[in-house]
């Protein structure tokens, strides 16, 4: 049991050293005579955990807080600090001496207790605007020709003992002193064991406050507030601007061009360049933990442009923190400081912690200690590497000017004893030493620097320039702990404690969960309507495979082009003829999808598109046009379909690459819908032109073949690219536009570039195997996916799906049906466009294997029921007749809810981008070779001059649908809310499809770089998985070992 102690004041009050201690800071004025001398107390520390910076242990030396009594100032400062407080106050009175002439020299200055630090030099060098804006353009023995070395500057603390009077605090605690070099352990900060309520060593001289003087809330609500400025520029024009007073935009690239002009700097890595400067608000009390939550905000809400844009005042924060206790985040906050709301107790990084919880803003908190074992480091040591490790990490998309480089990467929130910073880079000097650049609130932008930032001339040497934002290794000795917050939403972590040893690993996300099919769900960065628009605008082609699909179909049963058409003495077109006519068409898409990997590949998706729409598909429709006789006819029926081959490849292809995985499955789905559209079209125009006794009969039908083309031409030449064939040809910088074109997100947004790292990173494996050839396709698991996609493309033709598109006018019409064929032939596809749109939502839903599932179920009853309803009852009577086209309605809705948008969705996912190209053009092809092979045998199937099968070629269909159940229980894997890049995962470990439904994804690209390094290139994608779940496997086994050895 811990002794108790007397207070030294009253006399009267007996208790436990700390809760003595809480009687004196609430009881007592600072100026209270010592009465009597109390027993040192044992107790370790305010908090059972001292993993709170702002709340150091007792192990810390002794001291006290004084109130800088320079003029607007006011700032509490440890006593030990102030000499470094002053000193950046007299740099910023330099800075404006130079800037505005020459003043007479400050007189030296010491404190108690301290030796006298050294005068400052005043150096007389100007910096111009043109200099600071382009330092690659200004030489830098002009710029800094008088610049001291790195180490005339330092703030050198005399000792870590501080030998002036006995302070309250080393009373009770005594004052430690640290006589060896200190040694550094990095962790995660934890909550505290036992929390206990802290004092005004902690939480400032306001600490036991319940209410702040309304005269601090209105200054601090009045500060906060935007004004506006109106000023006449030098053009003569009036210049109206809105600003808040303690926000300072623009720093960022000024620091950078600063470090470039320094001569004794190699290196510096900063943030990304929206973060702004926040100064406090000149009012009574210290509120420099909030100040530095909101410079981080600034940068948030420049990544979240959606949001509020105003950064939330004191009092909204304090509001905040409270709810999130609240909510049971950080709760521990609340039992140390008493509750925070409208007062000034001193928060820390715990409180900050709690604010970002509350917004849903993924931080990392870590704590830097001097470590008990001697390895010769300490927690600057460990700071200054994680931290120049962090900025490093953000190299790849960093923008450089000469050696400094402004990377996308967000602020550091730093506290250590006593006050907290914000950390917006890190400076290497030449001599070895490190800088971290640092925003201060207590500071605000000097005169100098504000003329830097208006494009105007300074007199201010860059070591004045850079002062109020430079903390030196050396600086920062006198401290053993700091903690940090750390936004881990960028494209790379850096995981590395030594600076020049950096590795990054990309952060492999969660499935993503969906509302509703179009709802973007909340934790995905960007707009929704972009991807939705384009990946609906590239849909269109199919708009033109169904249109010409659909025409045929109707032409074929018009009586002046039966007339204009037939051959010799035939009384119309012979069954041979139909099949050569129609099934022309899929005979040049077969061809057209053979050529479009080679095609895309060499054009790119884009210009393929507009090549294929624009030229080839459009030279069909002109000789189609202008036929008057079956050959020409047929040859621009092939032309045309050579164009829709290699749209029916590439458009998916365009899709898949475009659209963000939350939505990929409804955007790709949405091709099917645009070829049921196209063939409803058809249908109105063939009922219209059908009874017409001229050429306009077919020609009209097949020239407005021209508009869909047009149209798809003309908005392609505002798509971007795809990024990711933009990667493949070593675009990058083209890539990253393209992606923030179609996620309306800024081009160094961390959602953003953590999409296209991954990208990135995967097409540098497949580059790192192997340039793909077609032999490839069908070797290991991408053989298999080769299999699955073929067979799949496959049975979606042979489903019987354009037995009823291609012939279901003249069937109809044949088989004695009353309501005729062309009435029949618009009823069925208004339930195809109609009943497609259910499936653009199940496919995200429901997922790809289970909507395929059911599909296939509903289509074999279907059809089986009209084979059967039409060979018992025959197709005379009107009730046969009714359910025959009811179960043909039935059977559409089952086929274009599911197989017909699922398949394309399912073939458009299944490879990798190295074969992706050649693997969707042969599966296309497989779907053409069926369409024309269906094509071209249906007539000799149906026709009396034949088979004559009529009703009964549904049993043919419903047996192939039931193939389909199997083939979709044994083949398909489900891949929804995976990238494109994790399926390669799925196939590589999962071996059975209908297993595929509990996979996670769980190796990352920075585990194939690893193995790359190590010398496995060889390793598949699931070896690599394997590899790396083990290595996960032996490190929890050691971690739990380690923790039994210690405990």
């Amino acid at each position: 049991m811990v002794d108790s102690v007397v207070c030294p004041f009253c006399g009267s009050f007996k208790a436990a050293g700390y809760d003595v201690r809480l009687h004196i800071e609430e009881y007592h004025t600072d100026d209270s005579p010592f009465v009597a001398h109390a027993e040192e107390d044992s107790r370790p520390s305010s908090s059972n955990n001292a993993s709170r910076s702002s709340r150091i242990s007792d192990s810390m030396p002794g001291d006290t807080w004084t109130k800088c009594t320079r003029p607007g100032c006011g700032e509490h400062v440890l006593l030990s600090e102030v000499d470094e407080h002053l000193s950046l106050h007299e740099v910023a009175a330099l800075s404006e001496q130079e800037s505005e002439g020459p003043r007479p020299p400050l007189p030296p200055r010491s404190s108690p207790g301290k030796s006298q630090s050294p005068p400052r030099r005043t150096m007389g060098n100007r910096l111009s605007a043109e200099h600071v804006a382009n330092p690659s353009r200004s030489p830098r023995k002009v710029a800094n020709r008088r610049m001291s070395g790195p180490m005339s500057d330092r703030v050198i603390p005399e000792s870590r003992s501080h030998s002036r009077a006995t302070s309250i605090l080393s009373y009770f605690s005594g004052t430690s002193t640290l006589t060896s070099q200190a040694k550094s352990t990095i962790h995660k900060l934890k909550e505290p064991n036992n929390p206990i309520r802290l004092g005004k060593r902690e939480l400032g001289p306001y600490a036991f406050e319940k209410n702040m003087p309304s005269q601090v809330r209105k200054d601090l609500l009045r500060g906060a507030e935007p004004r506006e400025e109106q000023r006449i520029g030098s053009d003569g024009r009036l210049y109206r601007r809105t600003f808040v007073e303690n926000e300072t935009p623009g720093l960022i690239p000024l620091i950078a061009n600063l470090c470039t002009l320094d001569s004794n700097t190699t290196a510096a890595y900063l943030c990304h360049p929206s973060t702004k400067h926040i100064r406090k608000i000149r009012c009574d009390g210290n509120f420099c933990g909030y100040w530095n939550i909101q410079v981080a905000m600034t940068y948030i809400q420049h990544m979240n442009p959606d949001g509020p844009q105003e950064l939330p005042d004191v009092i909204r924060i304090q509001d905040t923190i409270e709810k999130a206790w609240d909510n049971g985040k950080c709760p521990y906050g609340r039992l140390e400081t008493g509750g925070i709301r409208n007062t000034r107790k001193w928060i820390g990084t715990n409180e900050a912690l709690a604010f970002f919880q509350q917004i849903n803003i993924r931080v990392e908190a870590l704590s830097f200690k001097d470590s008990d074992e001697d390895d010769g480091s300490s927690a600057v040591e460990g700071l200054l590497d994680y931290v120049e490790a962090y900025f490093m990490s953000g190299i790849d998309t960093a923008k450089s000017n000469g050696n400094a480089h402004i990377t996308t990467l967000a602020p550091i929130y730093f506290q250590r004893f006593g006050h907290s910073m914000s950390i917006v880079g890190i400076e290497r000097r030449k001599d070895g030493s490190r800088n971290l650049l640092i925003f201060d609130s207590s500071f605000g932008t000097s005169l100098p620097v504000q003329r830097l930032l208006a494009d105007r001339n300074a007199r201010v040497s860059v070591e004045n320039a850079l002062k109020a934002y430079r903390r030196s290794d050396l600086s920062l000795t006198r401290w053993d702990e700091f903690e940090i917050l750390v936004s881990v939403l960028r494209s790379f972590l850096a995981i590395a404690t030594q600076a020049d040893h950096l590795v990054g690993h990309i952060l492999v996300l969660p499935s993503v969960k969906m509302g509703f099919a179009l709802k973007k769900p909340d934790d995905v960065a960007g707009k929704s309507w972009p991807a939705i628009v384009v990946g609906m605008f590239v849909a269109f082609g199919g708009v033109l495979f169904g249109y010409d699909t659909g025409t045929i179909s109707g032409i074929l049963a018009m009586p002046y082009w039966i007339n204009e058409f037939r051959t010799g003495n035939n009384e119309g077109i012979t069954s041979g003829q139909d099949a050569l006519i129609v099934s022309i068409l899929s005979a040049g898409t077969f061809l057209g999808a053979l050529l479009s990997a080679p095609t895309a590949d060499w054009m790119g998706r884009r210009l393929g598109l507009m090549f294929s729409a624009g030229v080839v598909f459009n030279l069909g429709v002109v000789l189609q046009t202008a036929s008057t006789g079956q050959p020409l006819l047929i040859a621009g029926r092939f032309f045309a379909g050579l164009g829709v081959g290699l749209l029916s490849a590439m458009v998916p292809m365009y899709q898949s690459e475009t659209a963000p995985k939350w939505i990929r499955g409804t955007i790709v789905g949405a091709y099917q819908w645009a070829i049921t559209i196209g063939l409803f079209l058809a249908a109105i125009v063939n009922y219209s032109t059908g009874d017409r006794n001229d050429s306009g009969s077919y020609r009209i039908p097949i020239a407005v073949q021209f508009a869909w083309s047009i149209i798809i031409c003309v908005g392609l030449f505002f798509l971007p690219e795809t990024p990711r064939f933009l990667i493949k040809q070593d675009k990058h910088e083209k890539a990253a536009h393209a992606l923030s074109k179609l996620r309306r997100l800024p081009i160094d947004h961390p959602g953003l570039v953590e999409e296209l790292a991954e990208v990135e990173a995967n097409h540098r494996y497949e580059m790192s195997i192997s340039k793909a050839t077609y032999i490839d396709c069908f070797k290991g698991t991408v053989g298999k996916r080769l299999l699955t996609g073929c067979l799949l493309q496959g049975l979606q033709q042979l489903s019987g799906v354009n037995f009823i598109f291609y012939y279901g006018t003249q069937y109809f019409e044949n088989a004695g049906f009353e309501s005729g064929g062309f009435t029949i032939q618009v009823i069925t596809n208004v339930v195809n466009v109609v009943s497609t749109i259910p499936g653009l939502y199940l496919v995200e839903k429901m997922g790809r294997r289970g909507l395929l599932l059911m599909g296939a179920i509903g289509m074999c009853i279907s059809q089986f029921i009209v084979a059967i309803v039409g060979t018992v009852s025959g197709t005379d009577n009107l009730p046969a007749q009714q359910t025959a086209i009811a179960f043909v309605c039935i059977y559409i809705f089952f086929f274009a809810s599911s197989w017909g948008p699922v398949a394309w969705v399912v073939t458009g996912e299944l490879f990798p981008l190295q074969t992706r190209a050649k693997c969707l053009s042969m599966t296309t092809a497989t779907n053409w070779l069926l369409n024309f092979a269906i094509a071209y045998a249906t007539p000799y199937m149906v026709n009396e001059e034949h088979a004559n099968l009529q009703s009964k070629v549904f049993f043919i269909w419903g047996s192939f649908c039931g193939i389909c159940i199997v083939f979709v229980w044994f083949m398909i894997y489900e891949t929804k809310g995976l990238s494109l890049e994790e399926v390669d995962e799925l196939y590589g470990r999962v071996s059975k499809a209908w297993q595929s439904k509990k996979f996670r994804p769980e190796i990352s690209f920075q585990d194939v770089d690893d193995m790359h390094k190590a010398g496995n290139r060889n390793l598949s994608i699931s070896e690599m998985a394997e590899e790396s779940q083990r290595k996960k496997s032996v490190t929890h086994v050691e971690t739990e070992e380690s923790e039994k050895t210690a405990a």
